[in-house]
């Protein structure tokens, strides 16, 4: 929480003029919140929306959704998961964004 990689999404907003909408408890970059955030630039800069897709949220997303996926209990959840995920890819692949992924961690 709070790590190096929320550290770098507070330099990118900031850099953006992106302002946080939320209380200081919740990190920038939980998963909802960064979801909201590319809807956010979707409407308001467009232009920004691969440096912080590549940067930010398909360096991770992708893989969080899919082993949330796995341990979701209620299938609800599972499906969120998973058509969130599919989602992400879709639009990496419409893009044609590449993406380098950390090494991840169990």
């Amino acid at each position: 929480m709070f790590g190096e990689t929320t550290l770098a999404l507070r330099a990118w907003m900031r850099e953006h003029g992106v302002a946080r909408t939320t209380d200081d408890k919740t990190p920038e970059d939980h998963i909802g919140l960064m979801l909201a955030l590319m809807s956010h630039l979707c409407r308001t800069q467009p232009e920004s929306l691969d440096d912080y897709l590549c940067g930010h949220l398909l360096t991770w997303a992708p893989h969080y959704l899919e082993e949330l996926a796995v341990a979701a209990r209620h299938p609800f959840y599972r499906g969120l998961a998973e058509l969130t995920r599919s989602t992400l890819l879709g639009i990496q692949d419409f893009r044609g964004l590449s993406v380098k992924l950390p090494r991840f961690y169990k």
